[in-house]
């Protein structure tokens, strides 16, 4: 009788599970809708703040959308794309409110790993930042003593289609707080 319960239970939990993870990928940002849905004349800017390389390269883009009929500023944001190969891409857009809250996970991501490369005391250790649009930047320590920086830890960036790996590398999660910097200032600057 336990078994069947639990039978039940856990295939209860995984449709549940199955059932947000469907209704989060519905989600779309401002930006996104705007960029999709405008049924005006808008204006659109564009700026490249930057591409962190790793398996696959990561680019970014700060956008402001304004309405020039009305001076006003419509929407700001950031567009992720992450190029593979043969130029196969996959891009995801964050709303300015998700660009700051991106900025503070990659600070706590940083002050995590720092903390874990010299206490190396948790044996697994996963921090993930997910946007409304279905992108996730986060850092992954498989063991004890790993660091961020070590063969068993890393940073990832995904959208719902691809996902780009960037190991071994301490320079990357300082080009991802100047990248954000970036954009934001790009943003806020109209």
């Amino acid at each position: 009788m336990k078994r069947i319960f639990s039978a039940v239970l856990l295939t209860s939990l995984l449709a549940i599970n199955a059932m947000a993870s469907e209704s989060d990928q519905g989600k779309i940002t401002k930006l996104e809708t705007t960029v999709l849905n405008n049924e005006t004349i808008l204006k659109y800017e564009s700026y490249e703040v930057g591409t962190i390389g790793g398996s696959l390269d990561v680019k970014f883009t700060a956008m402001v959308i304004t309405d020039p009929a009305k001076a006003s500023v419509v929407a700001t944001g950031m567009k992720v794309t992450i190029i593979g190969d043969k130029n196969v891409t996959s891009s995801v857009y964050l709303d300015a409110d998700e660009v700051k809250s991106l900025s503070d996970a990659v600070a706590l991501i940083k002050l995590t790993s720092e903390k874990y490369a010299t206490e190396k005391k948790e044996p697994y250790t996963e921090l993930m930042y997910s946007s409304r649009g279905g992108f996730k930047f986060g850092y992954l320590n498989k063991g004890a003593g790993a660091g961020m920086f070590g063969s068993n830890s890393a940073l990832f960036i995904r959208t719902p289609a691809m996902e780009s790996i960037l190991k071994d590398d301490e320079k990357r999660i300082g080009q991802m707080q100047s990248v954000i910097a970036d954009a934001l200032f790009k943003m806020g600057s109209k």
